[in-house]
């Protein structure tokens, strides 16, 4: 989004897709590898006032002008940011809350009404590794998977405990109806009814036990990538959208769960039949 010093490069066309159809953006800050960060940015570890991960550092200034110009640009739009999907994976919790810090000062700054999301990891011991580092007070929110009851439960708690919200979020292949647009090397078979359907069962209910486990406020999907480019990659990169643009069959369970389950906080899961 800056390749050059001050030189944004910004995607208001697909902002306004999203806004055109109702659509609510949780833009993630996402840093993982050296190449995430424009050559212009990295900086050696020792560098005064470095921040980063293990695997690259960059000035806390440029970092926190980049954070706010981003936030104000998009203010009318975009009000969660999400900094850093999975951040256990290269970042330590210091290295984390340093970042976080840096982060939500000048968030803050592009856009006071804007809430700052924190990844919980789907560790039980990083929550309480960035409160330990001092992280609690520089995010508004969580953002993880509660994949099983016990996960969930810890997030909530954590949650309750410390006045953050929480948001359920995840992937989750998407069945194509379409027998001609799979990737070469995609083994599945995507042409029977049954497939699609099993699949549209499954992708929903994992967001209704989610957020039922976790108390949460609501579930995000990862991957609403809006038709365009190489559409033979769309089910690799676990896209909502067919090949004409049509929403898959899940795509379509989540528009009407959506409307269904609007306003909808998770309690506890209820010890019903299975089938139910």
């Amino acid at each position: 989004m800056e390749p050059k010093p001050g030189r944004f490069v910004w995607w208001d066309d697909r902002v306004a897709l999203a806004r055109k159809y109702g659509m609510k953006i949780v833009a993630n800050l996402q840093i993982a590898r050296a190449t995430d960060i424009p050559e212009w940015a990295r900086v050696p570890k020792d560098s005064p006032d470095a921040i980063g991960n293990k695997a690259v550092s960059f000035p806390r200034a440029a970092w926190e002008r980049f954070v706010e110009t981003a936030v104000a640009h998009y203010r009318d739009d975009i009000q969660d940011w999400l900094i850093v999907d999975e951040p256990y994976s290269s970042f330590t919790p210091e290295q984390y809350v340093a970042l976080l810090k840096a982060t939500y000062a000048a968030a803050k700054r592009g856009n006071l009404a804007c809430r700052v999301i924190a990844h919980g990891g789907y560790r039980d011991a990083w929550l309480p590794a960035v409160e330990k580092a001092g992280g609690v007070p520089h995010f508004d929110g969580i953002s993880d998977y509660a994949r099983v009851p016990a996960h969930g439960e810890m997030l909530r708690d954590f949650a309750r405990q410390h006045g953050k919200f929480l948001i359920n979020v995840e992937y989750g292949p998407h069945a194509s109806m379409y027998r001609t647009i799979e990737a070469p090397d995609n083994p599945r078979d995507r042409r029977t009814p049954d497939y699609y359907l099993r699949n549209t069962e499954g992708v929903v209910q994992s967001a209704v036990r989610a957020m039922s486990w976790s108390g949460s406020q609501g579930f995000s999907r990862y991957d609403a990538r809006f038709p365009g480019g190489d559409f033979t990659k769309l089910d690799r990169h676990k896209c909502l959208f067919e090949y004409d643009g049509a929403l898959k069959p899940a795509g379509v369970a989540y528009a009407l769960m959506a409307q269904i389950l609007d306003g909808l906080q998770g309690v506890q899961e209820l010890k019903l039949r299975p089938e139910l």
